[in-house]
């Protein structure tokens, strides 16, 4: 994308910047930690996940009979999923708040305190000892070594190697100053600590910056989101506060959660609120459609106005607020639609082949799956 067909503008998110960042300048990170793999590989937190397993599964004959190898092999099911999630997405947060992994048992064992005591207490200490956050420790050391001699990138490696040994390389430094003169970051109260580092290296170095901050925002708090850290770049920033219009959450955000809280409250709504009350769930969606329809006929508000936020919203109840919108000419789009993949016609029937082609699958499907297959399959065949 370009502006007056002069200045190329590239829009990404944090981890995606950092993810091509280390793609594209891999050869710098291969001198640096005299890395194996040539060419990096981008680990899904499935494969992440499942590939995390098996390698401490392997290297637990290892440890010998250790309590740590002892913890490790009484980790079945459930639990092992939720230890190994658990490990790995310390790495990530580590990553994402720009602290070394090496401090990890550290900061396990004694907790984030402030001030400089605890950045000297932390280069200091030797963390030893046989404990879990040791032998999280361990593991995460253990992973990461794993994944870098074969090039494999997990979110959280990600995180590590570009604020830990990509941005302060001098030759990445020299690259992104030509080849980016400005920066927009909207909601930056949602990006983690390590892209305020980078955005403060953008401004000392003279490149236009604009960013937004919203203090009722921060939803990514604890989730590699570092808001309080990101308030910080307004020292570098001219800031500039918007009008405070009024918002539900100032007006009526204590009315809405004592009522949501306490169902015995004597609370009512406001007369902003409508309140659409119905014995089964067919009934409501169809109150809240007509309900829709009959403001929008009557001039109330504007069709473009309206959003639907629905969480989980099935087959049917899409359908029929579709229908039922749609039979009023009232235009509608859904966003963001999240479905399971079998839910589409032609993947379901792809999978149908394949338990067609393997044996002992063919008894999973039923006829109307069989037809299904054909008629999808038959009908992409003849448009092409």
């Amino acid at each position: 994308m370009a502006v007056k067909g002069s200045y190329p503008i590239y829009c990404k998110t944090p981890i995606g910047w950092m993810r091509d960042e280390i793609k594209l300048f891999w050869p710098l990170l291969f001198e640096e930690l005299s890395l194996k793999a040539q060419f990096p590989l981008l680990l899904r937190p499935e494969t992440e996940q499942f590939l995390a397993t098996e390698l401490w599964r392997h290297h637990r004959s290892d440890r010998g009979n250790s309590p740590e190898n002892q913890f490790l092999a009484n980790l079945t099911g459930n639990s092992e999923f939720r230890f190994v999630r658990q490990t790995l997405d310390l790495l990530q947060l580590a990553g994402a708040s720009g602290l070394m992994v090496e401090h990890i048992p550290y900061i396990l064992e004694h907790g984030l305190e402030g001030g400089e005591y605890f950045l000297e207490q932390l280069n200091n200490s030797e963390m030893t000892g046989n404990s879990l956050a040791q032998l999280r420790g361990d593991l995460i050391l253990e992973w990461q070594e794993w994944c870098l001699n074969r090039g494999l990138l997990s979110y959280g490696l990600i995180y590590t190697l570009y604020w830990r040994y990509l941005l302060p390389n001098s030759q990445y430094q020299h690259h992104l100053t030509t080849r980016y003169q400005g920066i927009f970051a909207d909601d930056v109260d949602d990006y983690p600590a390590i892209a305020v580092d980078l955005f403060k290296f953008f401004l000392d170095h003279h490149a236009f910056g604009v960013f937004t901050y919203n203090p009722d925002g921060q939803v990514r708090l604890g989730l590699n989101a570092d808001p309080q850290f990101s308030c910080e770049l307004s020292s570098h920033c001219q800031v500039k506060i918007l009008a405070n219009y009024p918002r539900i959450q100032s007006n009526y955000g204590e009315l809405i959660t004592q009522l949501a809280t306490n169902p015995l409250s004597v609370e009512t709504l406001p007369d902003c609120f409508t309140s659409i009350q119905a014995s089964s769930r067919a009934e409501l969606l169809r109150k809240t459609a007509d309900f829709i329809v009959a403001t929008i006929k009557s001039k109330q508000i504007n069709p473009e106005d309206v959003a639907i936020i629905a969480p989980g919203l099935d087959e049917i109840a899409r359908y029929t607020m579709l229908e039922i919108l749609s039979a009023a000419n009232i235009p509608i789009k859904p966003l963001n639609e999240q479905r399971s993949l079998i839910s589409f016609p032609l993947v379901k029937a792809l999978l149908t082949l394949l338990g067609m082609v393997y044996p002992g699958l063919a008894r999973l499907f039923n006829g109307d799956d069989i037809a299904q297959m054909l008629t999808v399959l038959t009908y992409s065949y003849q448009e092409k």
